[in-house]
């Protein structure tokens, strides 16, 4: 049965909605921190988790003594032909066997009692009496109960015998150990994430290989990335290393069953707070986890709820008697919990008042139109000097994904700050200053993914208030249906205050909004706007490093869209007015 693996950008989204909303995590950390989230890249790999039931063998020799009565009753064995009880395969038990050696057996004399079968009794030295008490309670000397009174007693090593047989004796041990190792690459090899791979493994986020071949696991997973090669490499290596480790500790390996699973492992890499971050999902969709990035602990947070402990305690034990304090210890005791808790309250009023950035839900038919929409957009707002990308280094934005391959992304995650400038019309940049900045998250998602991904995507649209959707190849009708499924999904409320932007190629100029019935059936023709930009000729003037009149003008209009003061007339013209007044200019 084919995995399928999860899209990391959107249970990161899922996932940072959920921490924002959590009010177990606004009563602990520091939440102001969540308003800004950069990402620098993200990436696709696994682990591997092995299972070995081996069955070890080791054989030592022995010098046995016994009683030389024991001799009649030896069987001894020939070196060369030890009728072993080995374990079958796969019969996995733990056993341990004698071979007493043909040759090797000998009776001697006692060393210990010499041949008498008596020692020295070594309870009264052989004088047969001890020191103890009478009835009276006095000193006295008494019968060794040891010996009976005679001084001597039965020699132990020989038993009374007087005579020992010795013999050399080969040992055989079986022993069934269990290994449970995961492997990861190098660039994530942490205990945390080890510890993930283990769990996600036990509740069946895992699949079973025969080989470490690349090929199996990208068609078992659906995941195409480069560092699936290395990682396969590097997983042969320590599994290598592994089995060595295994017959170095207890011996030979009689038989071994060994069983490989692989894990899909996504990780974003990102900053929170300008503190290094990450986030990994592990597993499959039925058994997701994640590892939560470095949200930052509220010092003074901890330090109110440590300051209500104290108060509690201290007046139950005020009223129980258990504790007294002179006036003036109380006054400085009470002042100094109350500017405690003064400051953490303002801690607590800011967290829950802040304003997280807006979300745009972005979606294409294709894995490129959404693509260029949002690195047309990156670049309009760095180009006029009016914004600029938060992600820092996230070069995922700059590679060219390729459409409907298992190469274009699933979705993109990314976040722009755009300014609103005092003077607008002024040529001098060193003129304009920043009046208002709004901070705005971009999450793409292609229509591939929204097919797998149904119940998740619809998740995260339920309090999105701008959609956009860039369409390229899909039928009208097709468009149209999967809108209207995701606003079903949102409340009336949410509806009512939703805007849908619709961006079709130049070769789509046909279109109207009266094309889309259902989505009409949740959003008035006012939330509708239509427009007709040439992404594609955009981004290859953008390439060559020139801009013509018809993407100035193209820039422009984004950059627009994402002010701080920019509100969409909800008479926008129809794309052909919008297409004409471009051949116009």
């Amino acid at each position: 049965m084919k995995v399928m693996t999860p899209d990391i950008v959107l249970s990161f989204v899922l996932w940072l909605r959920k921490t924002r909303q959590s009010l177990a995590r606004r009563l602990l950390f520091r939440m102001k921190d969540l308003q800004q989230i950069s990402i620098w890249d993200t990436g696709e790999s696994g682990g591997f988790f092995h299972h070995y039931d081996n069955q070890h063998e080791r054989s030592t020799y022995t010098a046995c003594e016994y009683p030389a009565s024991r001799h009649n009753s030896t069987q001894y064995f020939s070196e060369s032909g030890l009728p072993l009880h080995r374990p079958q395969a796969y019969n996995f038990t733990n056993n341990s066997k004698q071979y007493p050696l043909l040759g090797t057996a000998q009776i001697i004399t006692c060393p210990r009692c010499g041949g008498s079968g008596q020692v020295t009794c070594s309870g009264c030295g052989g004088s047969g009496r001890v020191a103890g008490t009478n009835s009276e309670g006095r000193s006295t000397s008494v019968t060794c109960s040891s010996c009976g009174g005679s001084g001597n007693q039965r020699c132990s090593r020989c038993s009374g015998e007087g005579r020992l047989l010795t013999y050399t004796s080969k040992d055989y041990i079986w022993k069934h150990t269990v290994d449970n190792e995961p492997i990861l690459s190098s660039v994530t090899n942490r205990r945390s994430v080890r510890g993930l791979i283990t769990k996600t493994h036990k509740k069946g986020g895992s699949y079973k290989i025969e080989e470490f071949r690349r090929e199996e696991i990208i068609e078992a997973t659906g995941v195409y990335n480069g560092r699936i090669e290395a990682l396969v490499e590097y997983a042969r290596n320590e599994a290598v290393k592994k089995e060595q480790q295994i017959a170095d500790r207890f011996g030979t390996v009689l038989f071994q069953r060994r069983e490989r699973f692989y894990i899909p492992l996504g990780f974003i890499n990102l900053f929170v707070a300008k503190r290094y971050g990450q986030y990994f999902v592990a597993g499959n969709l039925a058994s997701r986890l994640s590892h939560s990035p470095p949200v930052p602990w509220s010092r003074l947070k901890l330090l109110g709820w440590f300051a209500v402990g104290i108060s509690i305690s201290m007046l139950v034990a005020i009223f129980r008697g258990y504790l007294v304090l002179a006036q003036r210890d109380l006054r400085l005791l009470t002042i100094g919990l109350g500017l405690v808790l003064f400051f953490a309250l303002l801690r607590f009023f800011r967290d829950f008042f802040v304003q997280y950035p807006k979300t745009w839900l972005i979606f294409d038919d294709d894995g490129l139109g959404g693509w260029l929409f949002v690195h047309l957009m990156v670049q309009a707002i760095s180009l006029t000097r009016k914004g600029k990308l938060l992600d820092p280094c996230y070069t995922d934005l700059f590679h060219l994904p390729e459409p409907n391959t298992r190469k274009s992304r699933n979705s993109f995650f990314c976040t722009i700050e755009t300014l609103k400038m005092d003077n607008p019309d002024e040529q001098s940049g060193s003129r304009q200053k920043a009046q208002q900045r709004q901070t705005t998250e971009l999450f793409l998602v292609s229509q591939r993914a929204l097919a797998m991904f149904t119940s998740e995507i619809q998740e995260v649209a339920q309090n999105i208030q701008t959609f956009i959707w860039v369409m390229s190849q899909s039928p009208v009708v097709e468009t149209d249906n999967c809108i209207a499924n995701l606003l079903k999904a949102q409340s009336p409320e949410t509806r009512k205050n939703l805007r849908l932007i619709l961006i079709t190629n130049q070769t789509n100029l046909g279109l109207s909004v009266n094309e889309f019935p259902q989505t009409q059936a949740y959003l008035s023709g006012e939330q509708i706007t239509l427009h007709s930009l040439p992404l594609s000729e955009a981004f290859q003037c953008l390439q060559q490093g020139k801009l013509s009149p018809e993407t100035e003008k193209t820039l422009n209009f984004l950059v627009e869209m994402v002010q701080p003061s920019t509100v969409l007339q909800p008479n926008s013209p129809p794309t052909d007015q919008l297409s004409h007044q471009e051949e116009q200019s």
